[in-house]
């Protein structure tokens, strides 16, 4: 796979895109260390969820909001993603943000998680870049 012997720490991957993302780069062969802060019960959950799949994975609880605990290279920045962050929108307000996207569609997890597993597999010549996962949103 393309990720064999390779180790990934995924930042808030107990729920959400950080879930998506880490059990992407597990089914490319990945181990991963799944981080969560608080929610250590859906942390397991994703841990089990890439066991069961054949992937290995611990969970991991880090605070890593510090800013002199982490280094940035590439930076991911998904548009509006259906997770439960834009469940509490009215759907009008999703129909309104829909027409504003030139794809018309919101991200899944999974968009963001393609990306990430695409520059951790093959970007290795990518750093210092803003890569937008938003459907045209931010042209």
């Amino acid at each position: 796979m393309e990720l064999d012997g390779r180790t990934a720490l995924v930042t808030g991957s107990s729920r959400g895109i950080g879930r998506a993302i880490a059990i992407r780069l597990a089914e490319a062969g990945a181990k991963v260390a799944v981080n969560y802060r608080v929610r250590e019960k859906e942390a397991s959950e994703v841990v089990a969820i890439i066991d069961a799949k054949g992937g290995r994975a611990r969970a991991c609880r880090a605070d890593v909001s510090r800013y002199d605990e982490v280094a940035a290279v590439n930076a991911v920045m998904p548009g509006f993603v259906l997770t439960e962050m834009t469940g509490s929108l009215t759907s009008e307000n999703i129909e309104l943000i829909r027409q504003s996207i030139p794809l018309g569609k919101l991200c899944e997890p999974e968009d963001v998680a393609e990306m990430v597993a695409f520059l951790v597999a093959r970007g290795s010549n990518v750093t210092g870049s803003i890569h937008h996962v938003d459907g045209g949103l931010a042209i």
